[in-house]
C-alpha cells in the first residue's frame, strides 16, 4: 500500500474520524496506525484477517516493545478502522488490555524537583514554597 496515495478506504476513514470529532493529530495517528498495519502485511487493511491482526498486535508489544501509550494509539486507530470504517466484530478488538504506564519512582521525582528549583534565588524559592503558583501567575500578568 503506497503511503503517498489516498485510497477510497483511507479517505473514508479520514471522513469517519472527522465526523467523530477527533483532533487533527489523533486523525493522523490513527491513519498512520492503519497504514503501518497494511505495510506490515503488504496489502490493504481490508484484506487482513483477525489472526493476522492478533499477530500484529503481539508483534508491536513483544518484538517492537511499544510503550503502553504508543501501543494504545496503534490499537485505538486500528480498532476505529475495524469498528467504524470497515465494521468487523472480532474478539481481538474487544479483549486487548493495555497496562497503564508506570509513574517515575517518588525518590526520582524528589531529586528532579530539587534540581529544577536549585537555580532560583533563596527568597523566590521560599515564596514559591509558601504560595505555590504565585510566581507563575505574576509572570503571566506581566506578559
Amino acid at each position: 500500500m503506497d503511503a503517498t496515495r489516498t485510497t477510497p478506504l483511507r479517505e473514508r476513514m479520514r471522513q469517519e474520524l472527522q465526523l467523530a470529532g477527533l483532533s487533527e493529530r489523533t486523525q493522523e495517528a490513527y491513519l498512520r496506525a492503519v497504514r503501518q498495519l497494511a505495510t506490515h502485511f503488504g496489502r490493504p487493511p481490508d484484506q487482513i484477517t483477525e489472526p493476522e491482526l492478533r499477530q500484529y498486535l503481539l508483534f508491536l508489544k513483544n518484538e517492537k516493545h511499544f510503550a503502553p501509550a504508543s501501543l494504545k494509539i496503534a490499537f485505538y486507530g486500528i480498532r476505529f478502522f475495524f469498528h467504524t470504517t470497515l465494521p468487523r466484530d472480532w474478539p481481538t478488538l474487544r479483549q486487548l488490555r493495555i497496562p497503564e504506564a508506570e509513574d517515575a519512582p517518588q525518590h526520582l521525582l524528589s531529586s528532579i524537583n530539587r534540581e529544577m528549583l536549585e537555580p532560583l534565588p533563596k527568597r523566590a524559592r521560599a515564596r514559591e514554597a509558601a504560595e505555590p503558583g504565585r510566581a507563575r501567575r505574576s509572570s503571566l500578568r506581566a506578559s
